[in-house]
Parts: C-alpha cells; structure tokens; sequence
C-alpha cells in the first residue's frame, strides 16, 4: 500500500532562530485518511479551522481565551491520533551557527552545490525514511507532501529528484512516488507535521523542555527517531555533498534514541 509523509519545518524564518528543523509522520494511505477524519471531527468539535502549533502554545488566533480545562481536553485527544494512526515519526535538526560553520563552511569548490538549511534537513529525513522503507516493498512508493511557501522549496524538489534517479540505479528502484506541496487549510495531515517540527524545535533550542514542548519527542506509544546533526555529523553530510555520493553506504547521524547511536547499513540487504 502506498505511504505518504507529510512534513513541515521550524526555525527557518528569521534570524533569532538558533535551530532549524524538519519534521513529520509517515503513514499509508488508510492511516491518512482515517487520521484526517478524526482529526477534521476534533477540529469541528472545538471550532478551529487549523492546528498551528505556534499559536496553540502561545494562546493566540483560534487558541486565544482557551482555558486550561479547554487545552487540557484538546491535548489529550489530539495527540493520540499519533499512535492511534501513523506508523513513523522523523525529524531532523541542528543548530544554524554549526550548520554555518561545519557544513557551508570553507566554501567549496566551483560546482558543488550545498544544501540550504530547510533543504539538509530535508535531504536527511527523506533519506532515514528511504532506509526505513527498503525492506518494506509492499508499501512502496513513498509519496512526499510538503508544507507550502518556503522560499527553499525548489531545493527540496532537486534533492527528491536527484535521490529518485540515485535509486534507480539500484534494487530500491520504485521506492519513491512523488513530491507535493500543500498548506495546513487543504491538507489536515500537515497539523501533526506541524506540532511535532515546533515541539522539537523548542526542545533543541532550549525554549523548552521535552515536558512543554507541543508534541513529546519521546512520545512512547510510536517511533519517533529525533535525529540531531551535530558538528561531526555536518562535516560527514558536507564531504558526501563534496563526492556527490547522493546514497551513503552508512547512516550515522547521532539520534536521541538511544538504539540509534552510530553506523548502520542505509540500504539494507543493498
């Protein structure tokens, strides 16, 4: 059966934002659907149009005047169509002043194109999803849906592109569908996308703590893999940028959980 994963980012827009993230849920096509029905029901329920994460924290547009009770009702119903429906959690993040200085910089050679900040957040997520993926050929392809507006958006075309051509050169050849883009007001599956990238931006961020942050990045009941790019993991994702090799032959990207720590094949049974 088809899968599909919606993702959104956080920290992108501005320059007090210490630390960009990608984030979102993967799920078949019954998983989407069911999720949307729920969620369109809660949503009707309490008279919001949207769920942006930003405003839910911070009170304001539909959240303005929720009391407590009224928060503490939403939460409890809305984050369990996490585990009720989606099968895997991704994000991917780091902090901008190490991004600038372990993987832009020096600048590099005349041809070799780095990815922005949205976009290597981009290309890792897509790349664990891939892995996660190739011994599951039933649910191929994986359709990719992105949140709409972001000035980098083309960026994250090209690399879906150029891993699409790098996979057809292998076994995993069909394993990716297609790349679209959408807004939160026509595609209700970019909520979750949204509350898990701002819950673990402000986590990363040290805005907060995995106890207040919108979405619980340790949330037990599915796999949510928080995969921070730290300094050595930057220079790793810049010399691969550097020998255009588009599909490592390890994934090692340190992740906050725990079984994730170190090298792993990226395409098993490759």
């Amino acid at each position: 059966m088809v899968m599909t994963a919606h993702f959104d980012e956080s920290g992108t827009h501005g320059a007090e934002a210490t630390n960009t993230v990608v984030a979102g849920f993967l799920g078949d096509v019954d998983q989407w659907g069911t999720y949307e029905t729920d969620l369109a029901a809660l949503l009707s329920e309490f008279d919001i149009k949207r769920f942006h994460a930003k405003k839910y924290r911070a009170k304001q547009g539909e959240f303005a005047g929720w009391e407590k009770e009224k928060r503490s009702s939403f939460a409890c119903r809305f984050f369990p169509l996490i585990d009720r429906y989606l099968a895997l959690g991704i994000s991917a993040g780091f902090r901008r002043d190490d991004y600038a200085s372990f993987y832009r910089n020096p600048a590099p050679a005349r041809g070799i194109r780095l990815d922005s900040e949205y976009g290597l957040c981009f290309r890792v997520c897509l790349l664990w999803a891939i892995s996660f993926l190739t011994s599951k050929r039933t649910e191929w392809p994986l359709n990719i849906v992105m949140e709409q507006g972001h000035k980098n958006a083309g960026g994250a075309v090209e690399i879906f592109n150029e891993v699409t051509e790098a996979l057809n050169g292998t076994q995993f050849a069909g394993l990716l569908g297609s790349i679209s883009f959408s807004s939160k007001d026509m595609c209700l599956s970019l909520a979750m996308a949204d509350a898990l990238a701002h819950g673990v931006y402000r986590s990363d961020s040290a805005q907060g703590s995995l106890r207040n942050t919108i979405v619980p990045t340790d949330y037990k009941e599915v796999r949510i893999q928080n995969l921070k790019l730290d300094q050595p993991a930057l220079a790793s994702l810049r010399e691969l940028a550097i020998r255009k090799e588009v599909l490592p032959a390890t994934f090692s990207i340190e992740s906050k959980n725990q079984s994730l720590v170190g090298e792993r094949p990226f395409l098993s049974g490759a």
